[in-house]
């Protein structure tokens, strides 16, 4: 015997269903059947007993649904999206829905041919007809692993395994294309101390070795990061942001937690001030820091970790090509392309876990 759901089992099954399903066409149609079953829920709790109901109408709000995404909450005008992609329903993105967009390159490429076509143009494929995207992961032959060199840069971490700077990699033939992805501004990099130690350092030993004010600025940096170090709130409920809020409140208390979040603030500071004198003095520098972020030339070598190139889209909701840069080396467009990616004067910011989780310092 079928036990059929009543509206609110199926109300939640449905909610739970769309906060972790991937694929637009899929969290429309839960969407869409959400909608319909919140509403029957609301109509069927609403008062049926009124003294003059003939003359007792009540009003229910137009549902807006876009002609472009197909999403409901909002219209064409408000629309994030623009590329056809229903992502959820309000806004089009949702942070705890957190869409991987790469996913939908990848599939977008294997699907589309026309897509596939003008992707491998740019790169210079000519069997587009029989090339295939896949994620360059160590479980599909891939050889993703850090240089001798940068893990001894990187001494102190806790990383278990290396982070790819490949996002996707294009196989043809015998060939294959390693492609980073940044989908609309995403970040080249965000590094705790010991990543920004073993970025700055490679790049100096590498290119910029005996230039001994350069390396005093880089240790003030990332010795600083590592003093400050990372923190888990005492209070499974603190935030950085909720800590701010209670020194504001009440100057007088202190905890551990604020002390740290006291410490982050004089940390944030002069490296942020310090990364200004070497976009000013060391310009040069600092464009070979940004490179090894978006290509991990220096982490990863001759490897599948590193980047062959470089795929931006419009935005974090698109799978629509903005740029596409080769980055075997450094060129003028693509120096310009990662200055603008790190003009923010904060380079250096805190960054958390999630609420309760751990704190900590991060570069980019």
């Amino acid at each position: 015997m079928v036990t059929r759901l009543t509206n609110p089992e199926q109300i939640i099954r449905l909610r739970r269903a769309i906060k972790h399903s991937w694929y637009p066409d899929k969290i429309l149609k839960q969407t869409l059947l959400l909608n319909k079953l919140e509403m029957e829920v609301s109509l069927s709790q609403a008062p049926t007993h009124q003294t003059h109901q003939t003359h007792q109408t009540q009003s229910i709000k137009k549902e807006r649904f876009c002609s472009i995404c197909k999403c409901s909450g909002h219209d064409k005008r408000s629309c994030s999206s623009g590329n056809g992609i229903a992502l959820s329903n309000e806004p089009c993105v949702s942070n705890k829905v957190a869409l991987d967009n790469e996913q939908y390159i990848e599939d977008k490429f294997n699907e589309d041919i026309d897509y596939r076509k003008h992707i491998c143009s740019i790169i210079g494929i000519d069997d587009y007809m029989n090339a295939i995207a896949e994620k360059p992961r160590k479980k599909n032959g891939y050889v993703i692993q850090n240089t001798e060199n940068w893990t001894s840069y990187k001494e102190g971490t806790k990383e278990k395994g290396a982070s790819s700077k490949s996002d996707m990699c294009i196989k043809s033939a015998d060939m294959l294309y390693l492609i980073s992805i940044k989908s609309g501004k995403g970040r080249l990099t965000s590094a705790d101390c010991y990543e920004t130690s073993a970025i700055f350092n490679s790049v100096y030993v590498n290119k910029y070795k005996g230039d001994l004010k350069l390396k005093h600025i880089i240790d003030e940096i990332t010795n600083g990061m590592k003093l400050l170090g990372k923190k888990t709130p005492i209070h499974n409920k603190r935030t950085i942001k909720g800590i701010k809020e209670e020194i504001k409140n009440n100057p007088e208390f202190i905890d551990e937690d604020i002390l740290w979040v006291k410490m982050l603030e004089e940390t944030e500071k002069p490296c942020n001030e310090k990364w200004g004198i070497l976009k000013t003095n060391y310009i040069e520098y600092v464009k070979d820091v940004l490179y090894e972020c978006a290509s991990g030339e220096y982490k990863f070598g001759d490897n599948d970790g590193r980047a062959d190139w470089l795929l931006v889209t419009e935005d974090s909701r698109t799978t629509k090509i903005d740029k596409l840069f080769k980055i075997d080396k450094r060129t003028e467009e693509l120096d310009s392309y990662l200055l603008q990616c790190s003009k923010s004067p904060n380079a250096f910011k805190a960054k958390t876990g999630g609420t309760g989780k751990s704190m900590w310092i991060r570069f980019l």
